[in-house]
């Protein structure tokens, strides 16, 4: 017997013109769509699992909270609003084991790191703007944020300091990628405004 298998997926809200957006359970192994779970905002971004738990973690951007969610009760349990400077987080990132959650703003360019368990601020450090990806490297405790023009690695000292390490020059308007970190690469989507052709850009994870 297959195990279940489930995707979780993020529509509705502004581009549906509705008050509130979704998160549509996707059985993989039925190809059907289980349930429909309503978010309270017209605009939620990045999803985040946890793994020993039932717990879903959302970017609710439209009131610039994180949303904490329980996966078997299909509902919020807890709203952890960002500070109050601290808006449009879109990208977000989780370290399951020292309970730290990376959350991304576009206004300002930020990380700020939160507990997993109480939605505490640990840190926030400047940071690229107009993040559409965050990404965590377990191996070599760095945070990875593709923004418009730049690429920031961040180093986690410890699970309650970190720092800017690289910030490494991107292309106009590439931030999407995606960390493989059994092939240890950092893969970068570049567009093709301006004449130019789109590209993958490929950097290798140095130690």
């Amino acid at each position: 017997m297959l195990r279940p298998s489930y995707l979780y997926v993020v529509n509705g809200g502004r581009e549906a013109h509705t008050p509130y957006s979704l998160i549509s359970v996707i059985d993989t192994n039925s190809a059907k769509k289980l349930r429909d779970i309503q978010i309270p905002s017209d605009h939620v971004e990045a999803i985040v699992l946890e793994k020993s738990g039932p717990r879903l973690f959302m970017n609710i951007t439209g009131q610039n909270t994180v949303g904490v969610m329980d996966r078997n009760k299909s509902e919020l349990s807890a709203k952890w609003p960002l500070p109050s400077d601290d808006k449009l987080n879109v990208a977000m990132a989780f370290d399951e084991a020292n309970h730290r959650l990376f959350v991304v703003t576009r206004n300002p360019g930020k990380l700020i790191v939160l507990n997993s368990d109480d939605g505490k601020v640990i840190a926030e450090l400047p940071a690229v703007g107009m993040v559409d990806d965050a990404a965590y490297d377990a191996q070599h405790k760095r945070i990875y944020l593709a923004g418009d023009g730049f690429l920031d690695v961040f180093e986690q000292k410890d699970a309650d300091h970190y720092a800017l390490l690289a910030k490494i020059p991107g292309a106009f308007r590439a931030k999407t990628g995606i960390l493989v970190p059994e092939l240890n690469r950092y893969y970068l989507a570049v567009p093709h405004p301006r004449g130019k052709e789109a590209e993958v850009r490929v950097y290798d994870i140095q130690p």
